[in-house]
């Protein structure tokens, strides 16, 4: 429990994740030269992510990435929020929540 008090408050204070020094820094790259905006797409989805409900793990961001593909950005961060507000913030609750939204709101058009 020390652990998450001591990440919460560092990012309180100004510090975060890799994962978010990486995709604020869009024009930078990697050892390989490979675009740090092309490895992290979706950078508000992760930021949300973290803020709500925890550390994104590879999986996580595997996720989020297959999420950005059938729902529309913002969704997926409300969906992140709703489920930050629950006793366990979880991926799985916030995924309940986009395909309850999916069946009573329709998809707004492909831009």
């Amino acid at each position: 429990m020390g652990f998450l008090v001591a990440e919460a408050g560092s990012r309180a204070k100004g510090g975060g994740s890799a994962l978010d020094s990486a995709c604020d820094t869009g024009a930078e790259t990697t050892s390989r030269g490979v675009g740090v905006r092309n490895r992290y797409p979706f950078p508000r989805l992760y930021e949300a992510y973290e803020d709500s409900i925890g550390v994104s793990t590879p999986a996580v961001i595997h996720a989020l990435n297959e999420a950005a593909e059938r729902w529309p950005h913002q969704w997926i961060i409300d969906a992140i929020r709703l489920a930050g507000t629950q006793d366990e913030p979880s991926w799985r609750f916030a995924q309940w929540a986009l395909r309850r939204r999916e069946r009573e709101e329709p998809l707004p058009p492909a831009v």
